[in-house]
Parts: C-alpha cells; sequence; structure tokens
C-alpha cells in the first residue's frame, strides 16, 4: 500500500502546531539590534535637543549637572561644555540660529543659558521675569520663544526675543497658574495650544502671541499625559482621568478649536512619552513604574497598535528623533532596586517595533503588582528585545561635571 502523500491524522495536527509555532516565533522574533552607547552621567528629568547637524544635546537632570553631546553616525557620546547652573525640569528650545536656549528648573528657577554647538560653548542670558520650573517651552513661528508654567509662577506666560535678548510678559491663563507636566505645542496658524495641571485638573487653553489673549477649550477631572502634533495639523492628547484604568485621548483640531474623542489608549500610564515619527505615526512608550505600556497610535487608522517594550524599561527619560523610524532613549529612573537613576541609551526602531496589524490587545501588556483595584490584572508576557543595551562608559576628564 502506497505511503499517502499528505499527512496522517496523527501526525497532521502535530505538524500543524508545528508550523504555527514557527510563524508566531517568526512574528515575535526580536528586531535587528541597533545598540546605542551609555552616556557619561546618569540622569533624570533632563533636556534632549537635536541640532541641525542631526548630533543631539542632552543638558542637565539630576544627579549630573553637565552636558553631552551624542552622534548617531558613530554612536559616542562626548562631553560638552557644563551649564554654569545645574537645573531639572528646564525648559529646551532650538533656536532659529542652531543654538540651543535652556531655561528655568531647579523648582523655581530664573536662570537662562544658551548653548553655542559651534563653539561648544554655554552663555548667560537675560534671566526669567518669574522662577519657573518644571516649565513648558517653544519656538513660535517668528523666531520668539514663549516659556509657561511653574510651581511658583504665576498664571502667565513669558516670550524671549533673541534678538533683543529680553523677555516680555504674556497676559495670565484664564485655567490659573499651571504646574507641572506642562506641554505646548505651536499651531500652524501660529497659536500656542498650552497643556497642563491646574490643580488637579487638566487645563487646555490656547495663546494667541500676536493678540496676547487666551482662549479656554476644556478643563477636564483628569491628570494630564501627554501631546503630540500630527501631520495634518490636528494634536493628539492623552489624559488619565482619575482611578481609571486607562487614558482617555482626544483629537483638537485647530480648523474649529474643538475636541473629538479619539480611541483610548488601553493602558494606565502618568510619565510616558509621545514622539512624531516621519511616518505621520506617534510612538507612545510607557514609564509608568507599575504599569508599563508601549504604543504606536496609526492616525490613518484611528487606532493603536501594540509596540514591542525597549530593552530597558524607564521613567523620565528622553526620546529624540533621530530620522527614519529611529529615536534615541537616553537617561531614566530604572524600577529596580531604588529605583535608581541610569545613565544608559539605547536605539529604538519604530518601523520594527509593531507587534501587529490589528488594533492593541490589552491583555498581552504587563501590570505589575501594586495595591490598588482600580488597575486591571493581564497575563504577563516575557518582553522581546528591539535593541542591545551597553555598559555605562568610565567617565574620563572634560568640562562637564
Amino acid at each position: 500500500m502506497k505511503r499517502p502523500p499528505y499527512p496522517t491524522g496523527r501526525v497532521a495536527l502535530p505538524l500543524f502546531i508545528a508550523l504555527a509555532a514557527l510563524a508566531l516565533a517568526y512574528t515575535l522574533a526580536p528586531a535587528r539590534p541597533l545598540g546605542a552607547s551609555a552616556m557619561f552621567f546618569p540622569r533624570s528629568q533632563h533636556s534632549a535637543t537635536r541640532l541641525p547637524d542631526g548630533r543631539v544635546l542632552v543638558a542637565g537632570g539630576g544627579p549630573a549637572t553637565g552636558a553631552e553631546i551624542y552622534d548617531p553616525a558613530t554612536d559616542r557620546w562626548s562631553l560638552a561644555d557644563a551649564m554654569r547652573v545645574p537645573r531639572q525640569g528646564h525648559g529646551a528650545v532650538l533656536l532659529a540660529n542652531g543654538r540651543v536656549l535652556v531655561a528655568g528648573g531647579n523648582q523655581d528657577s530664573q536662570t537662562v543659558e544658551i548653548y553655542d554647538p559651534v563653539a561648544d560653548r554655554w552663555g548667560q542670558a537675560a534671566p526669567l521675569l518669574v522662577p519657573r520650573g518644571p516649565v513648558g517651552a517653544t519656538l513660535l513661528n517668528d523666531g520668539r520663544v514663549l516659556v509657561v508654567g511653574g510651581n511658583s509662577a504665576d498664571a502667565g506666560v513669558e516670550i524671549y526675543d533673541p534678538a533683543a535678548n529680553t523677555w516680555t510678559l504674556g497676559a495670565p491663563n484664564p485655567s490659573g497658574a499651571l504646574f507641572s507636566s506642562t506641554t505646548v505645542i505651536v499651531l500652524r496658524d501660529g497659536r500656542a495650544l498650552v497643556i497642563g495641571l491646574s490643580g488637579y485638573a487638566t487645563a487646555i487653553t490656547l495663546y494667541s502671541p500676536g493678540t496676547d489673549r487666551w482662549t479656554a477649550i476644556s478643563l477636564g477631572d483628569s491628570i494630564p499625559a501627554q501631546a503630540a502634533p500630527l501631520a495634518d495639523g490636528r494634536v493628539l492628547i492623552l489624559s488619565t482621568p482619575w482611578q481609571q484604568p486607562a487614558s482617555a485621548a482626544f483629537l483638537f483640531d485647530p480648523a474649529d478649536d474643538t475636541l473629538r474623542p479619539a480611541p483610548p489608549r488601553p493602558c494606565f500610564d502618568l510619565a510616558m512619552t509621545l514622539t512624531p515619527m516621519s511616518d505621520g505615526r506617534l510612538l507612545a512608550l510607557g514609564s509608568d513604574l507599575y504599569a508599563p505600556c508601549d504604543t504606536i497610535y496609526d492616525p490613518a487608522g484611528n487606532r493603536w497598535i501594540r509596540a514591542r517594550p525597549p530593552v530597558q524599561h524607564r521613567t523620565f527619560f528622553t526620546t529624540t528623533p533621530l530620522g527614519g523610524s529611529v529615536v534615541l532613549l537616553a537617561g531614566a529612573v530604572v524600577p529596580t532596586a531604588g529605583p535608581a537613576v541610569q545613565g544608559d541609551s539605547e536605539r529604538y526602531d519604530v518601523a520594527a517595533a509593531a507587534m501587529d496589524k490589528g488594533v492593541f490587545l490589552p491583555m498581552l501588556h504587563q501590570v505589575l503588582p501594586y495595591p490598588n483595584p482600580q488597575w486591571p490584572t493581564v497575563t504577563p508576557y516575557i518582553p522581546l528585545q528591539t535593541s542591545t543595551p551597553t555598559t555605562t562608559p568610565t567617565p574620563t576628564a572634560g568640562p562637564g561635571s
């Protein structure tokens, strides 16, 4: 009797299982390691600014007081001239002339410095009119700098004119003083969308630099998380309602100044980063110490896609696009023994990070134990590597300290 040309019943099921396992392993296989060298100093609540030549300036952040520069072409960190004032939670803005302005920080600082990457030197600039820290800062369309927020600041904004080296105090925010977690996004029409914490509520307001006027948009009972612009001019805003296991999401449309609901990011995460990518998607890396969650927002499909976690789970870190789909993650407070401030970095490839083409599956993200019945209990999974960590180099003599 001839052997059948296809598997019999006794081998068909094991063969199917083996093929399915192989397909799953291929789908979940780690992306090509990108690697990234470590910084010279551990940092938390620092700033990271991409310079015109593609390098990244990292400044401040406790316990470090110096500055250093990452070169993605060589994957090397080099010590830069140290700031004259140590600072955390400061605002950092790339000016039109290629220099970097840092302002505030340190829980109420008025000091301002400007870094010249060509000369590798920090210079003193005119101080803020009001002590601010932490602050939100951004470059306006006319080249001036807008700064808002701060623990002891009043409810207004300040605008810096680089040509005159002067600050001008603006009108007070109708929602009251904005404290930590202040985000400022400049819209195409020149107005600034300001999102921050006013008391125990998220305040969303619009500021017009030309008329020095504010427009109140929303004041909700939630904790502000992050916001980022989309390629079509809209802005995605994430906030977390009190005692809720997921982040609420809204799309702000500057065409009619309205907020419209978006699919909620399906996990609880207060300290996260939201980074625009060159393909129009937004990378949302979780950094909450107890409920890490890594996702990608797809505006074309108006949906969330789960993403591979970075090698090192971290909080209070920075994300800087390096071009294409690669993002530099720098610094951390790592939820291990301590937690401890770290100086490591890694390059995260967003193109290789998406784990499926459908919507996010909440049962696949990990929630660490924490005594809060409001948080969901889900099946944990083993994080998959997308880049390779490296050891911290021994600092050498240099201007930073």
